[in-house]
């Protein structure tokens, strides 16, 4: 019997699924249980004018102005708290003008 991760089938759609993910033009991102980033795609680094280097292992405290981080967090917490989807909408600047963005938050399990 073989294992998922060894299957080229297996490999082959995780690699589709990244490439997928990096390309898409909204913002995606992965955080662990500690609201700690674990992935962001392109468009959150062009967004938000970061690297993945400057994010990744990072809380939002240590990245965002404190009101944006407490509003990310808080709704982190709710979504850890309910394991339901939790949308929240918020406006910021960017490239000098005001953008109004609207963030669905979705819990995602791995196989454990």
């Amino acid at each position: 019997m073989t294992s998922l991760s060894d299957d080229p089938k297996s490999n082959l759609y995780s690699d589709l699924l990244k490439i997928a993910i990096q390309n898409s033009p909204d913002l995606i991102w992965l955080k662990d249980l500690n609201c700690k980033y674990l992935m962001i795609n392109h468009s959150f680094e062009k967004f938000y004018k970061l690297s993945a280097s400057e994010v990744i292992g990072k809380g939002d405290e240590e990245i965002f102005p404190f009101e944006l981080s407490e509003r990310f967090l808080t709704s982190d917490k709710e979504v850890l708290q309910t394991n339901k989807p939790v949308t929240i909408q918020f406006t910021t600047i960017h490239d000098i003008d005001p953008r109004t963005i609207t963030t669905i938050k979705s819990p995602i399990y791995d196989a454990d």
